[in-house]
């Protein structure tokens, strides 16, 4: 099977209170995109690729590791439009 996974990273956390990003938050010691992004890996894909916002070096530190692709969301306008900027990836 040729799986690609593509993972939304993006949003500010600001029902959080907090500087970090929503998908940095620690959750059990752990910044919860690494739980998405450990799990898109088992799934052993062909692309893993990981959607940020454009000031989120956060993100893409904690999620960092070989075979990820990085896009980044040069604006804030949805889940649906940060797919859309990994559409590459699946083509």
């Amino acid at each position: 099977m040729n799986l690609t996974v593509i993972v939304p990273a993006t949003g500010q956390g600001a029902r959080f209170k907090s500087d970090l990003p929503r998908v940095v938050q620690p959750l059990a010691d752990r910044p919860m995109v690494r739980y998405v992004v450990d799990a898109a890996r088992a799934l052993d894909p062909a692309h893993l690729a990981l959607v940020a916002s454009l000031a989120d070096e956060a993100v893409v530190r904690q999620a960092a590791g070989d075979g990820i692709t990085y896009f980044f969301q040069e604006q804030s306008l949805g889940a649906g439009h940060a797919i859309q900027q990994a559409e590459q990836a699946v083509a």
